[in-house]
């Protein structure tokens, strides 16, 4: 991980082998860095995250969300049960 405050504000480089996670509040400073990588790298820019390491990736006007569905779709289609009924279970102290 690389992080740089400059000004008040941040931009943060999260890597992990050959995937690169570049998040900030600095605009400007993001794209000159994925263009200096660039005259370095061969790189390819996938635009805005849906998905990172195994973690689906929603922005909302409330924050971030991150889910695992594709995951446990994944998980359940492996062991043989995708096609099973789903149970909806309530939670006890809640009543309809």
């Amino acid at each position: 991980m690389l992080s740089r405050v400059k000004s008040g504000k941040q931009t943060v480089v999260l890597v992990y082998v050959d995937d690169l996670l570049i998040i900030g509040d600095d605009e400007d400073y993001i794209v000159l860095f994925k263009k200096q990588l660039d005259k370095e790298f061969t790189i390819k820019d996938l635009g805005e995250m849906r998905y990172f390491l195994g973690l689906e990736v929603s922005n909302t006007c409330e924050g971030i969300i991150l889910n695992q569905r594709k995951y446990v779709l994944d998980v359940l289609d492996f062991i043989g049960l995708s096609r099973c009924k789903l149970s909806l279970l309530q939670h006890p102290f809640l009543s309809m």
